[in-house]
Parts: C-alpha cells; structure tokens; sequence
C-alpha cells in the first residue's frame, strides 16, 4: 500500500516568520520616518535661505531691507502757509489683511484714511485661509520669492499644527516669521519715528552673520502665547529701537518654533541676515518659558548665544 504524509509549518515555525517580517516592518517604518523628517528639515532650511537671499535682493533694489511688518506713520508738511498732514504707509515682508478677510488697499495718503490710524483695530496679518494667501501675495517678498506658494511653507510646522489644533481647518500660507528688528509697529497705531535697515549698514558693522532674520513660526507651548507670532513678525525685547516702543521693561512674549525632530532633539531652523541657514536644538522635553524668550532675545538683537541652554534668559 501506499501512503503519503502531509507537511506544513509548525506554529513555532509561523511565529518565528511573524516575528521576523514585524521586525522589519518596524525597521522600515523607522527608516521611511528618518527619511521625510529629513526631507522636511532639507525644504525647511532651502526655504529659510531663499526667504534670507529674497530679503537681501530687495535690499540691494532699495537699499532698504524689508520690513517686518506693514506699518504706518503720521508726518506734517508746510502747504503754503499751513501744514499739511498725511499718513505714510509701507507693507511688510508680508501684508496685513482685514479681519472680515478683505484685502487692504494701498496706497492711502489720507489723515483719516490710514488703515491703521483709522482705530478701528481690525487688521490682522494671518497665515491661514484667504487672508493668509493674501497676506503672502501682497507681501514686499512676493515676486522676489517668484510668487512661489510653497516656498513659505515647511510640512513640519504644517503637521504639528494640524495635529495640536484640530479645530483650524484653514489651508496654512506660511510657515515663518521676521525678527521685529526690522522695523515694526505691534500696536498698529501710527507713530512718529520709524526704523529702516539699511543694507549697507548690516555688512559694515559686521552684525549680519550672527542677526537673526527669519524662523519658524511656533505652534502652542507650555507657559507661552504663541498666538501673536502669527502677524509674520518675531517680537522680542529689541535693544536701542528708535521710537522707544521696546524697553527692558516690555515684556518678550513670541518664542521660536522647534517643529523638527531629530533623534532625541527638537530642531528649529533660522536663516540669519547675512543669507545663511543654522540650527538649534533643545532636548525632547524642550524649555522653560523664561528660556525660549531669552533665546529670541538673544537671536533678534544679533547677540551670540549661550552654549549653556540654562542661561538663555533676558538680562
């Protein structure tokens, strides 16, 4: 007679092969991760470059380097035998919006029909929706970004905000934000003096290498309203601002953002205004509220920063 014997797997056998292929599921897994968080970092870091050499080429068209923020002022003229006065306006690097999402229309020249003098106090520069969009377009850097959308945004920041503030479903525009260094006017309220950068005075005092220019924006953290950061402008205590708007006693209130992971490390781009990109990093738990203020502090002003993480705190 003749008799056959069946064969199969065992189940030591089956959960070896399981163990196995879960093992490099995992491993790839990992490796796709690495490979877009550096990916993101790789766009981040060309975006904040091109933002940097964007400003920098403005400057050399202007002799004026753009301003954080749009702005504007009251000036008095002699018109025969009377003054006149007028509003002076200049947008920022990017523009403000209104809040009920129409664009602001430049330019006035009308005592009472400045868009900031008016007091109504519904001006916003946003970085979501249309008025993120139409803040960008409008925006002094527009063409010399060639009208590149993208360009203002890193997929990192785009990520964490979508997954720590759910209830936004706006398309997000822009991704960073301008030291307040260059110009701006955080109460939207005309003033009298104001401050130009001019391009020429960067590489003779030698500043423009260790001088913040552009970061990422920040999403919410521990003890900090990084909601403000949101109007395109970094604003920190600025040492020696010309209208007085900043003393040591204003407090800094906007942070950087540290929107990408490496290893153990959270990482935040900066693009400083001699056109070159660097990074910091902090440890996964990240700082206390006190030191991410210092940090900006020390960045905006051009300071060199303390190696030490426990001492970036405003003096």
């Amino acid at each position: 007679m003749l008799s056959s014997k069946k064969t199969g797997f065992t189940l030591v056998e089956l959960l070896v092969v399981m163990s196995i292929i879960g093992i490099l599921a995992a491993a790839l897994t990992t490796q796709i991760t690495k490979a877009r968080d550096t990916s993101r970092a790789v766009r981040c870091k060309a975006n904040l470059r091109n933002l940097a050499q964007a400003a920098i080429n403005y400057g050399v068209d202007t002799s004026i380097l753009p301003w954080a923020g749009s702005h504007e002022w009251v000036y008095s003229g002699r018109s025969g035998n009377s003054y006149k006065t007028s509003v002076g306006l200049r947008r920022g690097w990017v523009d403000w919006t209104k809040s009920d999402g129409s664009q602001e229309h430049w330019p006035k020249d009308d005592y009472k029909g400045g868009p900031s003098f008016s007091g109504k106090g519904n001006l916003i520069t946003a970085c979501a929706g249309d008025q993120g969009y139409m803040s960008v377009t409008n925006g002094t850097l527009w063409t010399y970004m060639g009208k590149d959308l993208s360009a203002y945004i890193c997929d990192a920041h785009v990520t964490q905000y979508r997954s720590k503030m759910a209830s936004k479903k706006d398309p997000i525009y822009r991704s960073y934000f301008m030291n307040g260094y260059f110009g701006y006017n955080k109460d939207y309220k005309p003033v009298t003096l104001h401050r130009d950068i001019y391009l020429n005075s960067l590489s003779s005092s030698g500043s423009a290498s260790s001088l913040l220019m552009f970061a990422e924006l920040p999403i919410t953290q521990d003890g900090v309203d990084a909601k403000a950061a949101v109007d395109g402008v970094l604003e920190s205590v600025i040492v020696g601002y010309n209208d007085g708007r900043d003393t040591p006693a204003t407090p800094a209130r906007e942070i950087l953002g540290f929107n990408h992971l490496v290893g153990k490390q959270k990482v935040a781009h900066l693009a400083y205004a001699d056109g070159h990109v660097d990074a910091i990093s902090v440890g996964v738990a990240g700082l206390k509220a006190d030191q991410l203020k210092g940090l900006a502090y020390f960045l905006c002003n051009g300071n060199d920063v303390p190696k030490d993480s426990a001492k970036w705190l405003i003096p």
